[in-house]
């Protein structure tokens, strides 16, 4: 990239391509830069501001993505691209409001396409609005019937795809089966569909379902590397190995096994207790150099699941892979947002073992999401992992922020004893407040802190208190005087 633009022949679709790199690959400050530059250069477009909003969405810049979308639009460089990208980083952060916005924008203004469409319905299934998305998917399929011409099509294979993806996660799977029928009628259906179905079925317990979609996706000739992945995952969910297995050997012999395949078969494998399996699936992804950051992601969850921690984080070593380190609201962060659950243990052990590393920190696991399953999930294996394992430190989730970690070094004196006294008092006042949001995770966390005199490992206190304002506790930053006001009360 820099060669290109050293030699003057970056235009528009060079900029785009590395700000969508950069932010695919967690380096958004250079996808922030390339941004700015070719604005400045006056050589952005639609493209341009939708790999933006995208990079930003990607990275949890959601404020970022909402500037560089309401540009477009004021400068009238906004166009069905660009409202969908906008849709699909509001619907993935959280922000429906945003996301609804946006799309009766489009439509207002007639910029709306099938994309639009298909990401508004992906938008209401990730945030818990399935009847929003019945509507317009609804809508999409009226539109589609009664207008003559072609271009005007709302209802494609992809919007299909995106309302059985939203039906399925949102447990409406009589509606998911209902759409996945449609466009095999239709002669819709293209082998992403039957992917989306076939998970669906998996997500709900309908495993002759998905038995039943991938066999005929496989009759069709409509089963790629996707379709495999997805059945397999739906197996392995299901405690259907031997299924994951045999479908897993039919992909490699049909060369249909790409990364995705052998990602969700070492997962199924892993999740199945068959660490044997899961381990000879990873060695051949390496020999047949069928491998991507999340195989190896997968395999030291995997590890870790198997209790071989100490395996997996000799190659977690072996990876070196860098840190993504930020600062917010004025304390260093670790941002863990593209990293597994043992992924992400094994980079804060890391990080903790390095002399450099501070007494106070934050992790940034995000909040996953809800209709996915994993709502809160990251952060509560964080939590517990750090309580069970990692005793020389003591943790709080972010009253600020749900998808926050907040982390603090003890000091250990001769006795034996810890300071500061309680961070079991600091969880459950951030609970109250989670729990007033309706965030808390269910699971929730249980102190690991050590009574007056204990030594690491002993049982727990009980001394607790909390803060009403969240704005005193983020100033204070754990420091001695958040302890002395602990300690008076």
């Amino acid at each position: 990239f820099e060669a290109t633009v050293g030699l003057n022949r970056a235009n528009a679709v060079t900029y785009a391509s590395y700000i969508d790199a950069a932010g695919k690959n967690g380096e958004f400050a250079e996808a922030k830069r390339a941004f700015e530059a070719t604005v400045g250069l006056n050589r952005a477009n639609a493209v341009t501001y939708a790999s933006y909003i995208d990079a930003a969405g990607k990275n949890g810049e959601f404020a970022e993505a909402k500037r560089a979308f309401e540009e477009a639009v004021v400068l009238g460089l906004a166009n069905a691209v660009t409202y969908s990208s906008y849709i699909d980083v509001a619907g993935k952060n959280g922000e429906f409001a945003e996301a609804k916005r946006a799309f009766e924008e489009a439509i207002a203004l007639s910029l709306a396409d099938a994309v639009t469409y298909a990401s508004y319905i992906n938008a209401a299934g990730k945030n818990g609005e399935f009847a929003e998305a019945k509507r317009v998917f609804e809508a999409a399929v009226a539109l589609s019937r009664f207008e003559k011409a072609v271009v005007l099509r709302l209802a494609n294979a992809v919007t299909y795809n995106s309302y059985i993806d939203a039906a399925g996660k949102n447990g409406e799977f009589a509606e998911a089966k209902r759409a996945f029928e449609a466009p095999v009628v239709l002669g819709l259906a293209n082998a992403v569909t039957y992917a989306s179905y076939i998970d669906a079925a998996g997500k709900n317990g309908e495993f002759t379902e998905a038995k039943s979609a991938f066999e005929a996706a496989v009759v069709l000739g409509l089963a790629n590397a996707v379709t495999y992945a997805s059945y397999i995952d739906a197996a392995g969910k299901n405690g259907e190995f031997a299924e994951a297995k045999r479908a897993f050997e039919a992909a490699i012999a049909s060369s249909r096994a790409d990364a995705v395949t052998y990602n969700s078969y070492i997962d199924a494998a892993g999740k199945s207790g068959e660490f044997a399996e899961a381990k000879r699936a990873f060695e051949l992804a390496i020999e047949s150099r069928t491998i991507n950051k999340i195989t190896y992601m997968v395999y030291l969850d995997c590890l870790m699941e198997s209790s071989h921690e100490t395996e997996a984080e000799s190659l977690y070593q072996s990876l070196n892979w860098p840190l993504q380190d930020k600062r917010q609201d004025g304390m260093r962060m670790i941002d863990l947002h593209d990293y597994s659950h043992g992924a992400g243990y094994l980079s804060l052990k890391q990080f903790i073992a390095d002399p450099s590393c501070p007494e106070r920190f934050g992790l940034i696991p995000g909040k996953g999401c809800q209709e996915d399953g994993n709502h809160l999930a990251f952060r509560t294996y964080l939590i517990e992992m750090i309580q069970g394992k990692l005793l020389d430190w003591t943790c709080q989730i972010d009253p600020l922020n749900a998808g926050r970690i907040l982390m603090q070094k003890r000091v250990w004196s001769s006795g034996g004893s810890s300071e500061p006294v309680s961070s079991s008092s600091l969880l459950r006042g951030a609970a109250v407040q989670e729990s007033s949001h309706n965030e808390l995770a269910s699971s929730s966390v249980q102190s690991a802190e050590p009574q007056e005199g204990a030594t690491p490992g002993s049982s727990s206190s009980t001394f607790s208190f909390s803060f009403s304002d969240p704005d005193f506790l983020r100033e204070m930053e754990f420091g001695a005087d958040l302890w002395k006001a602990a300690r008076q009360g």
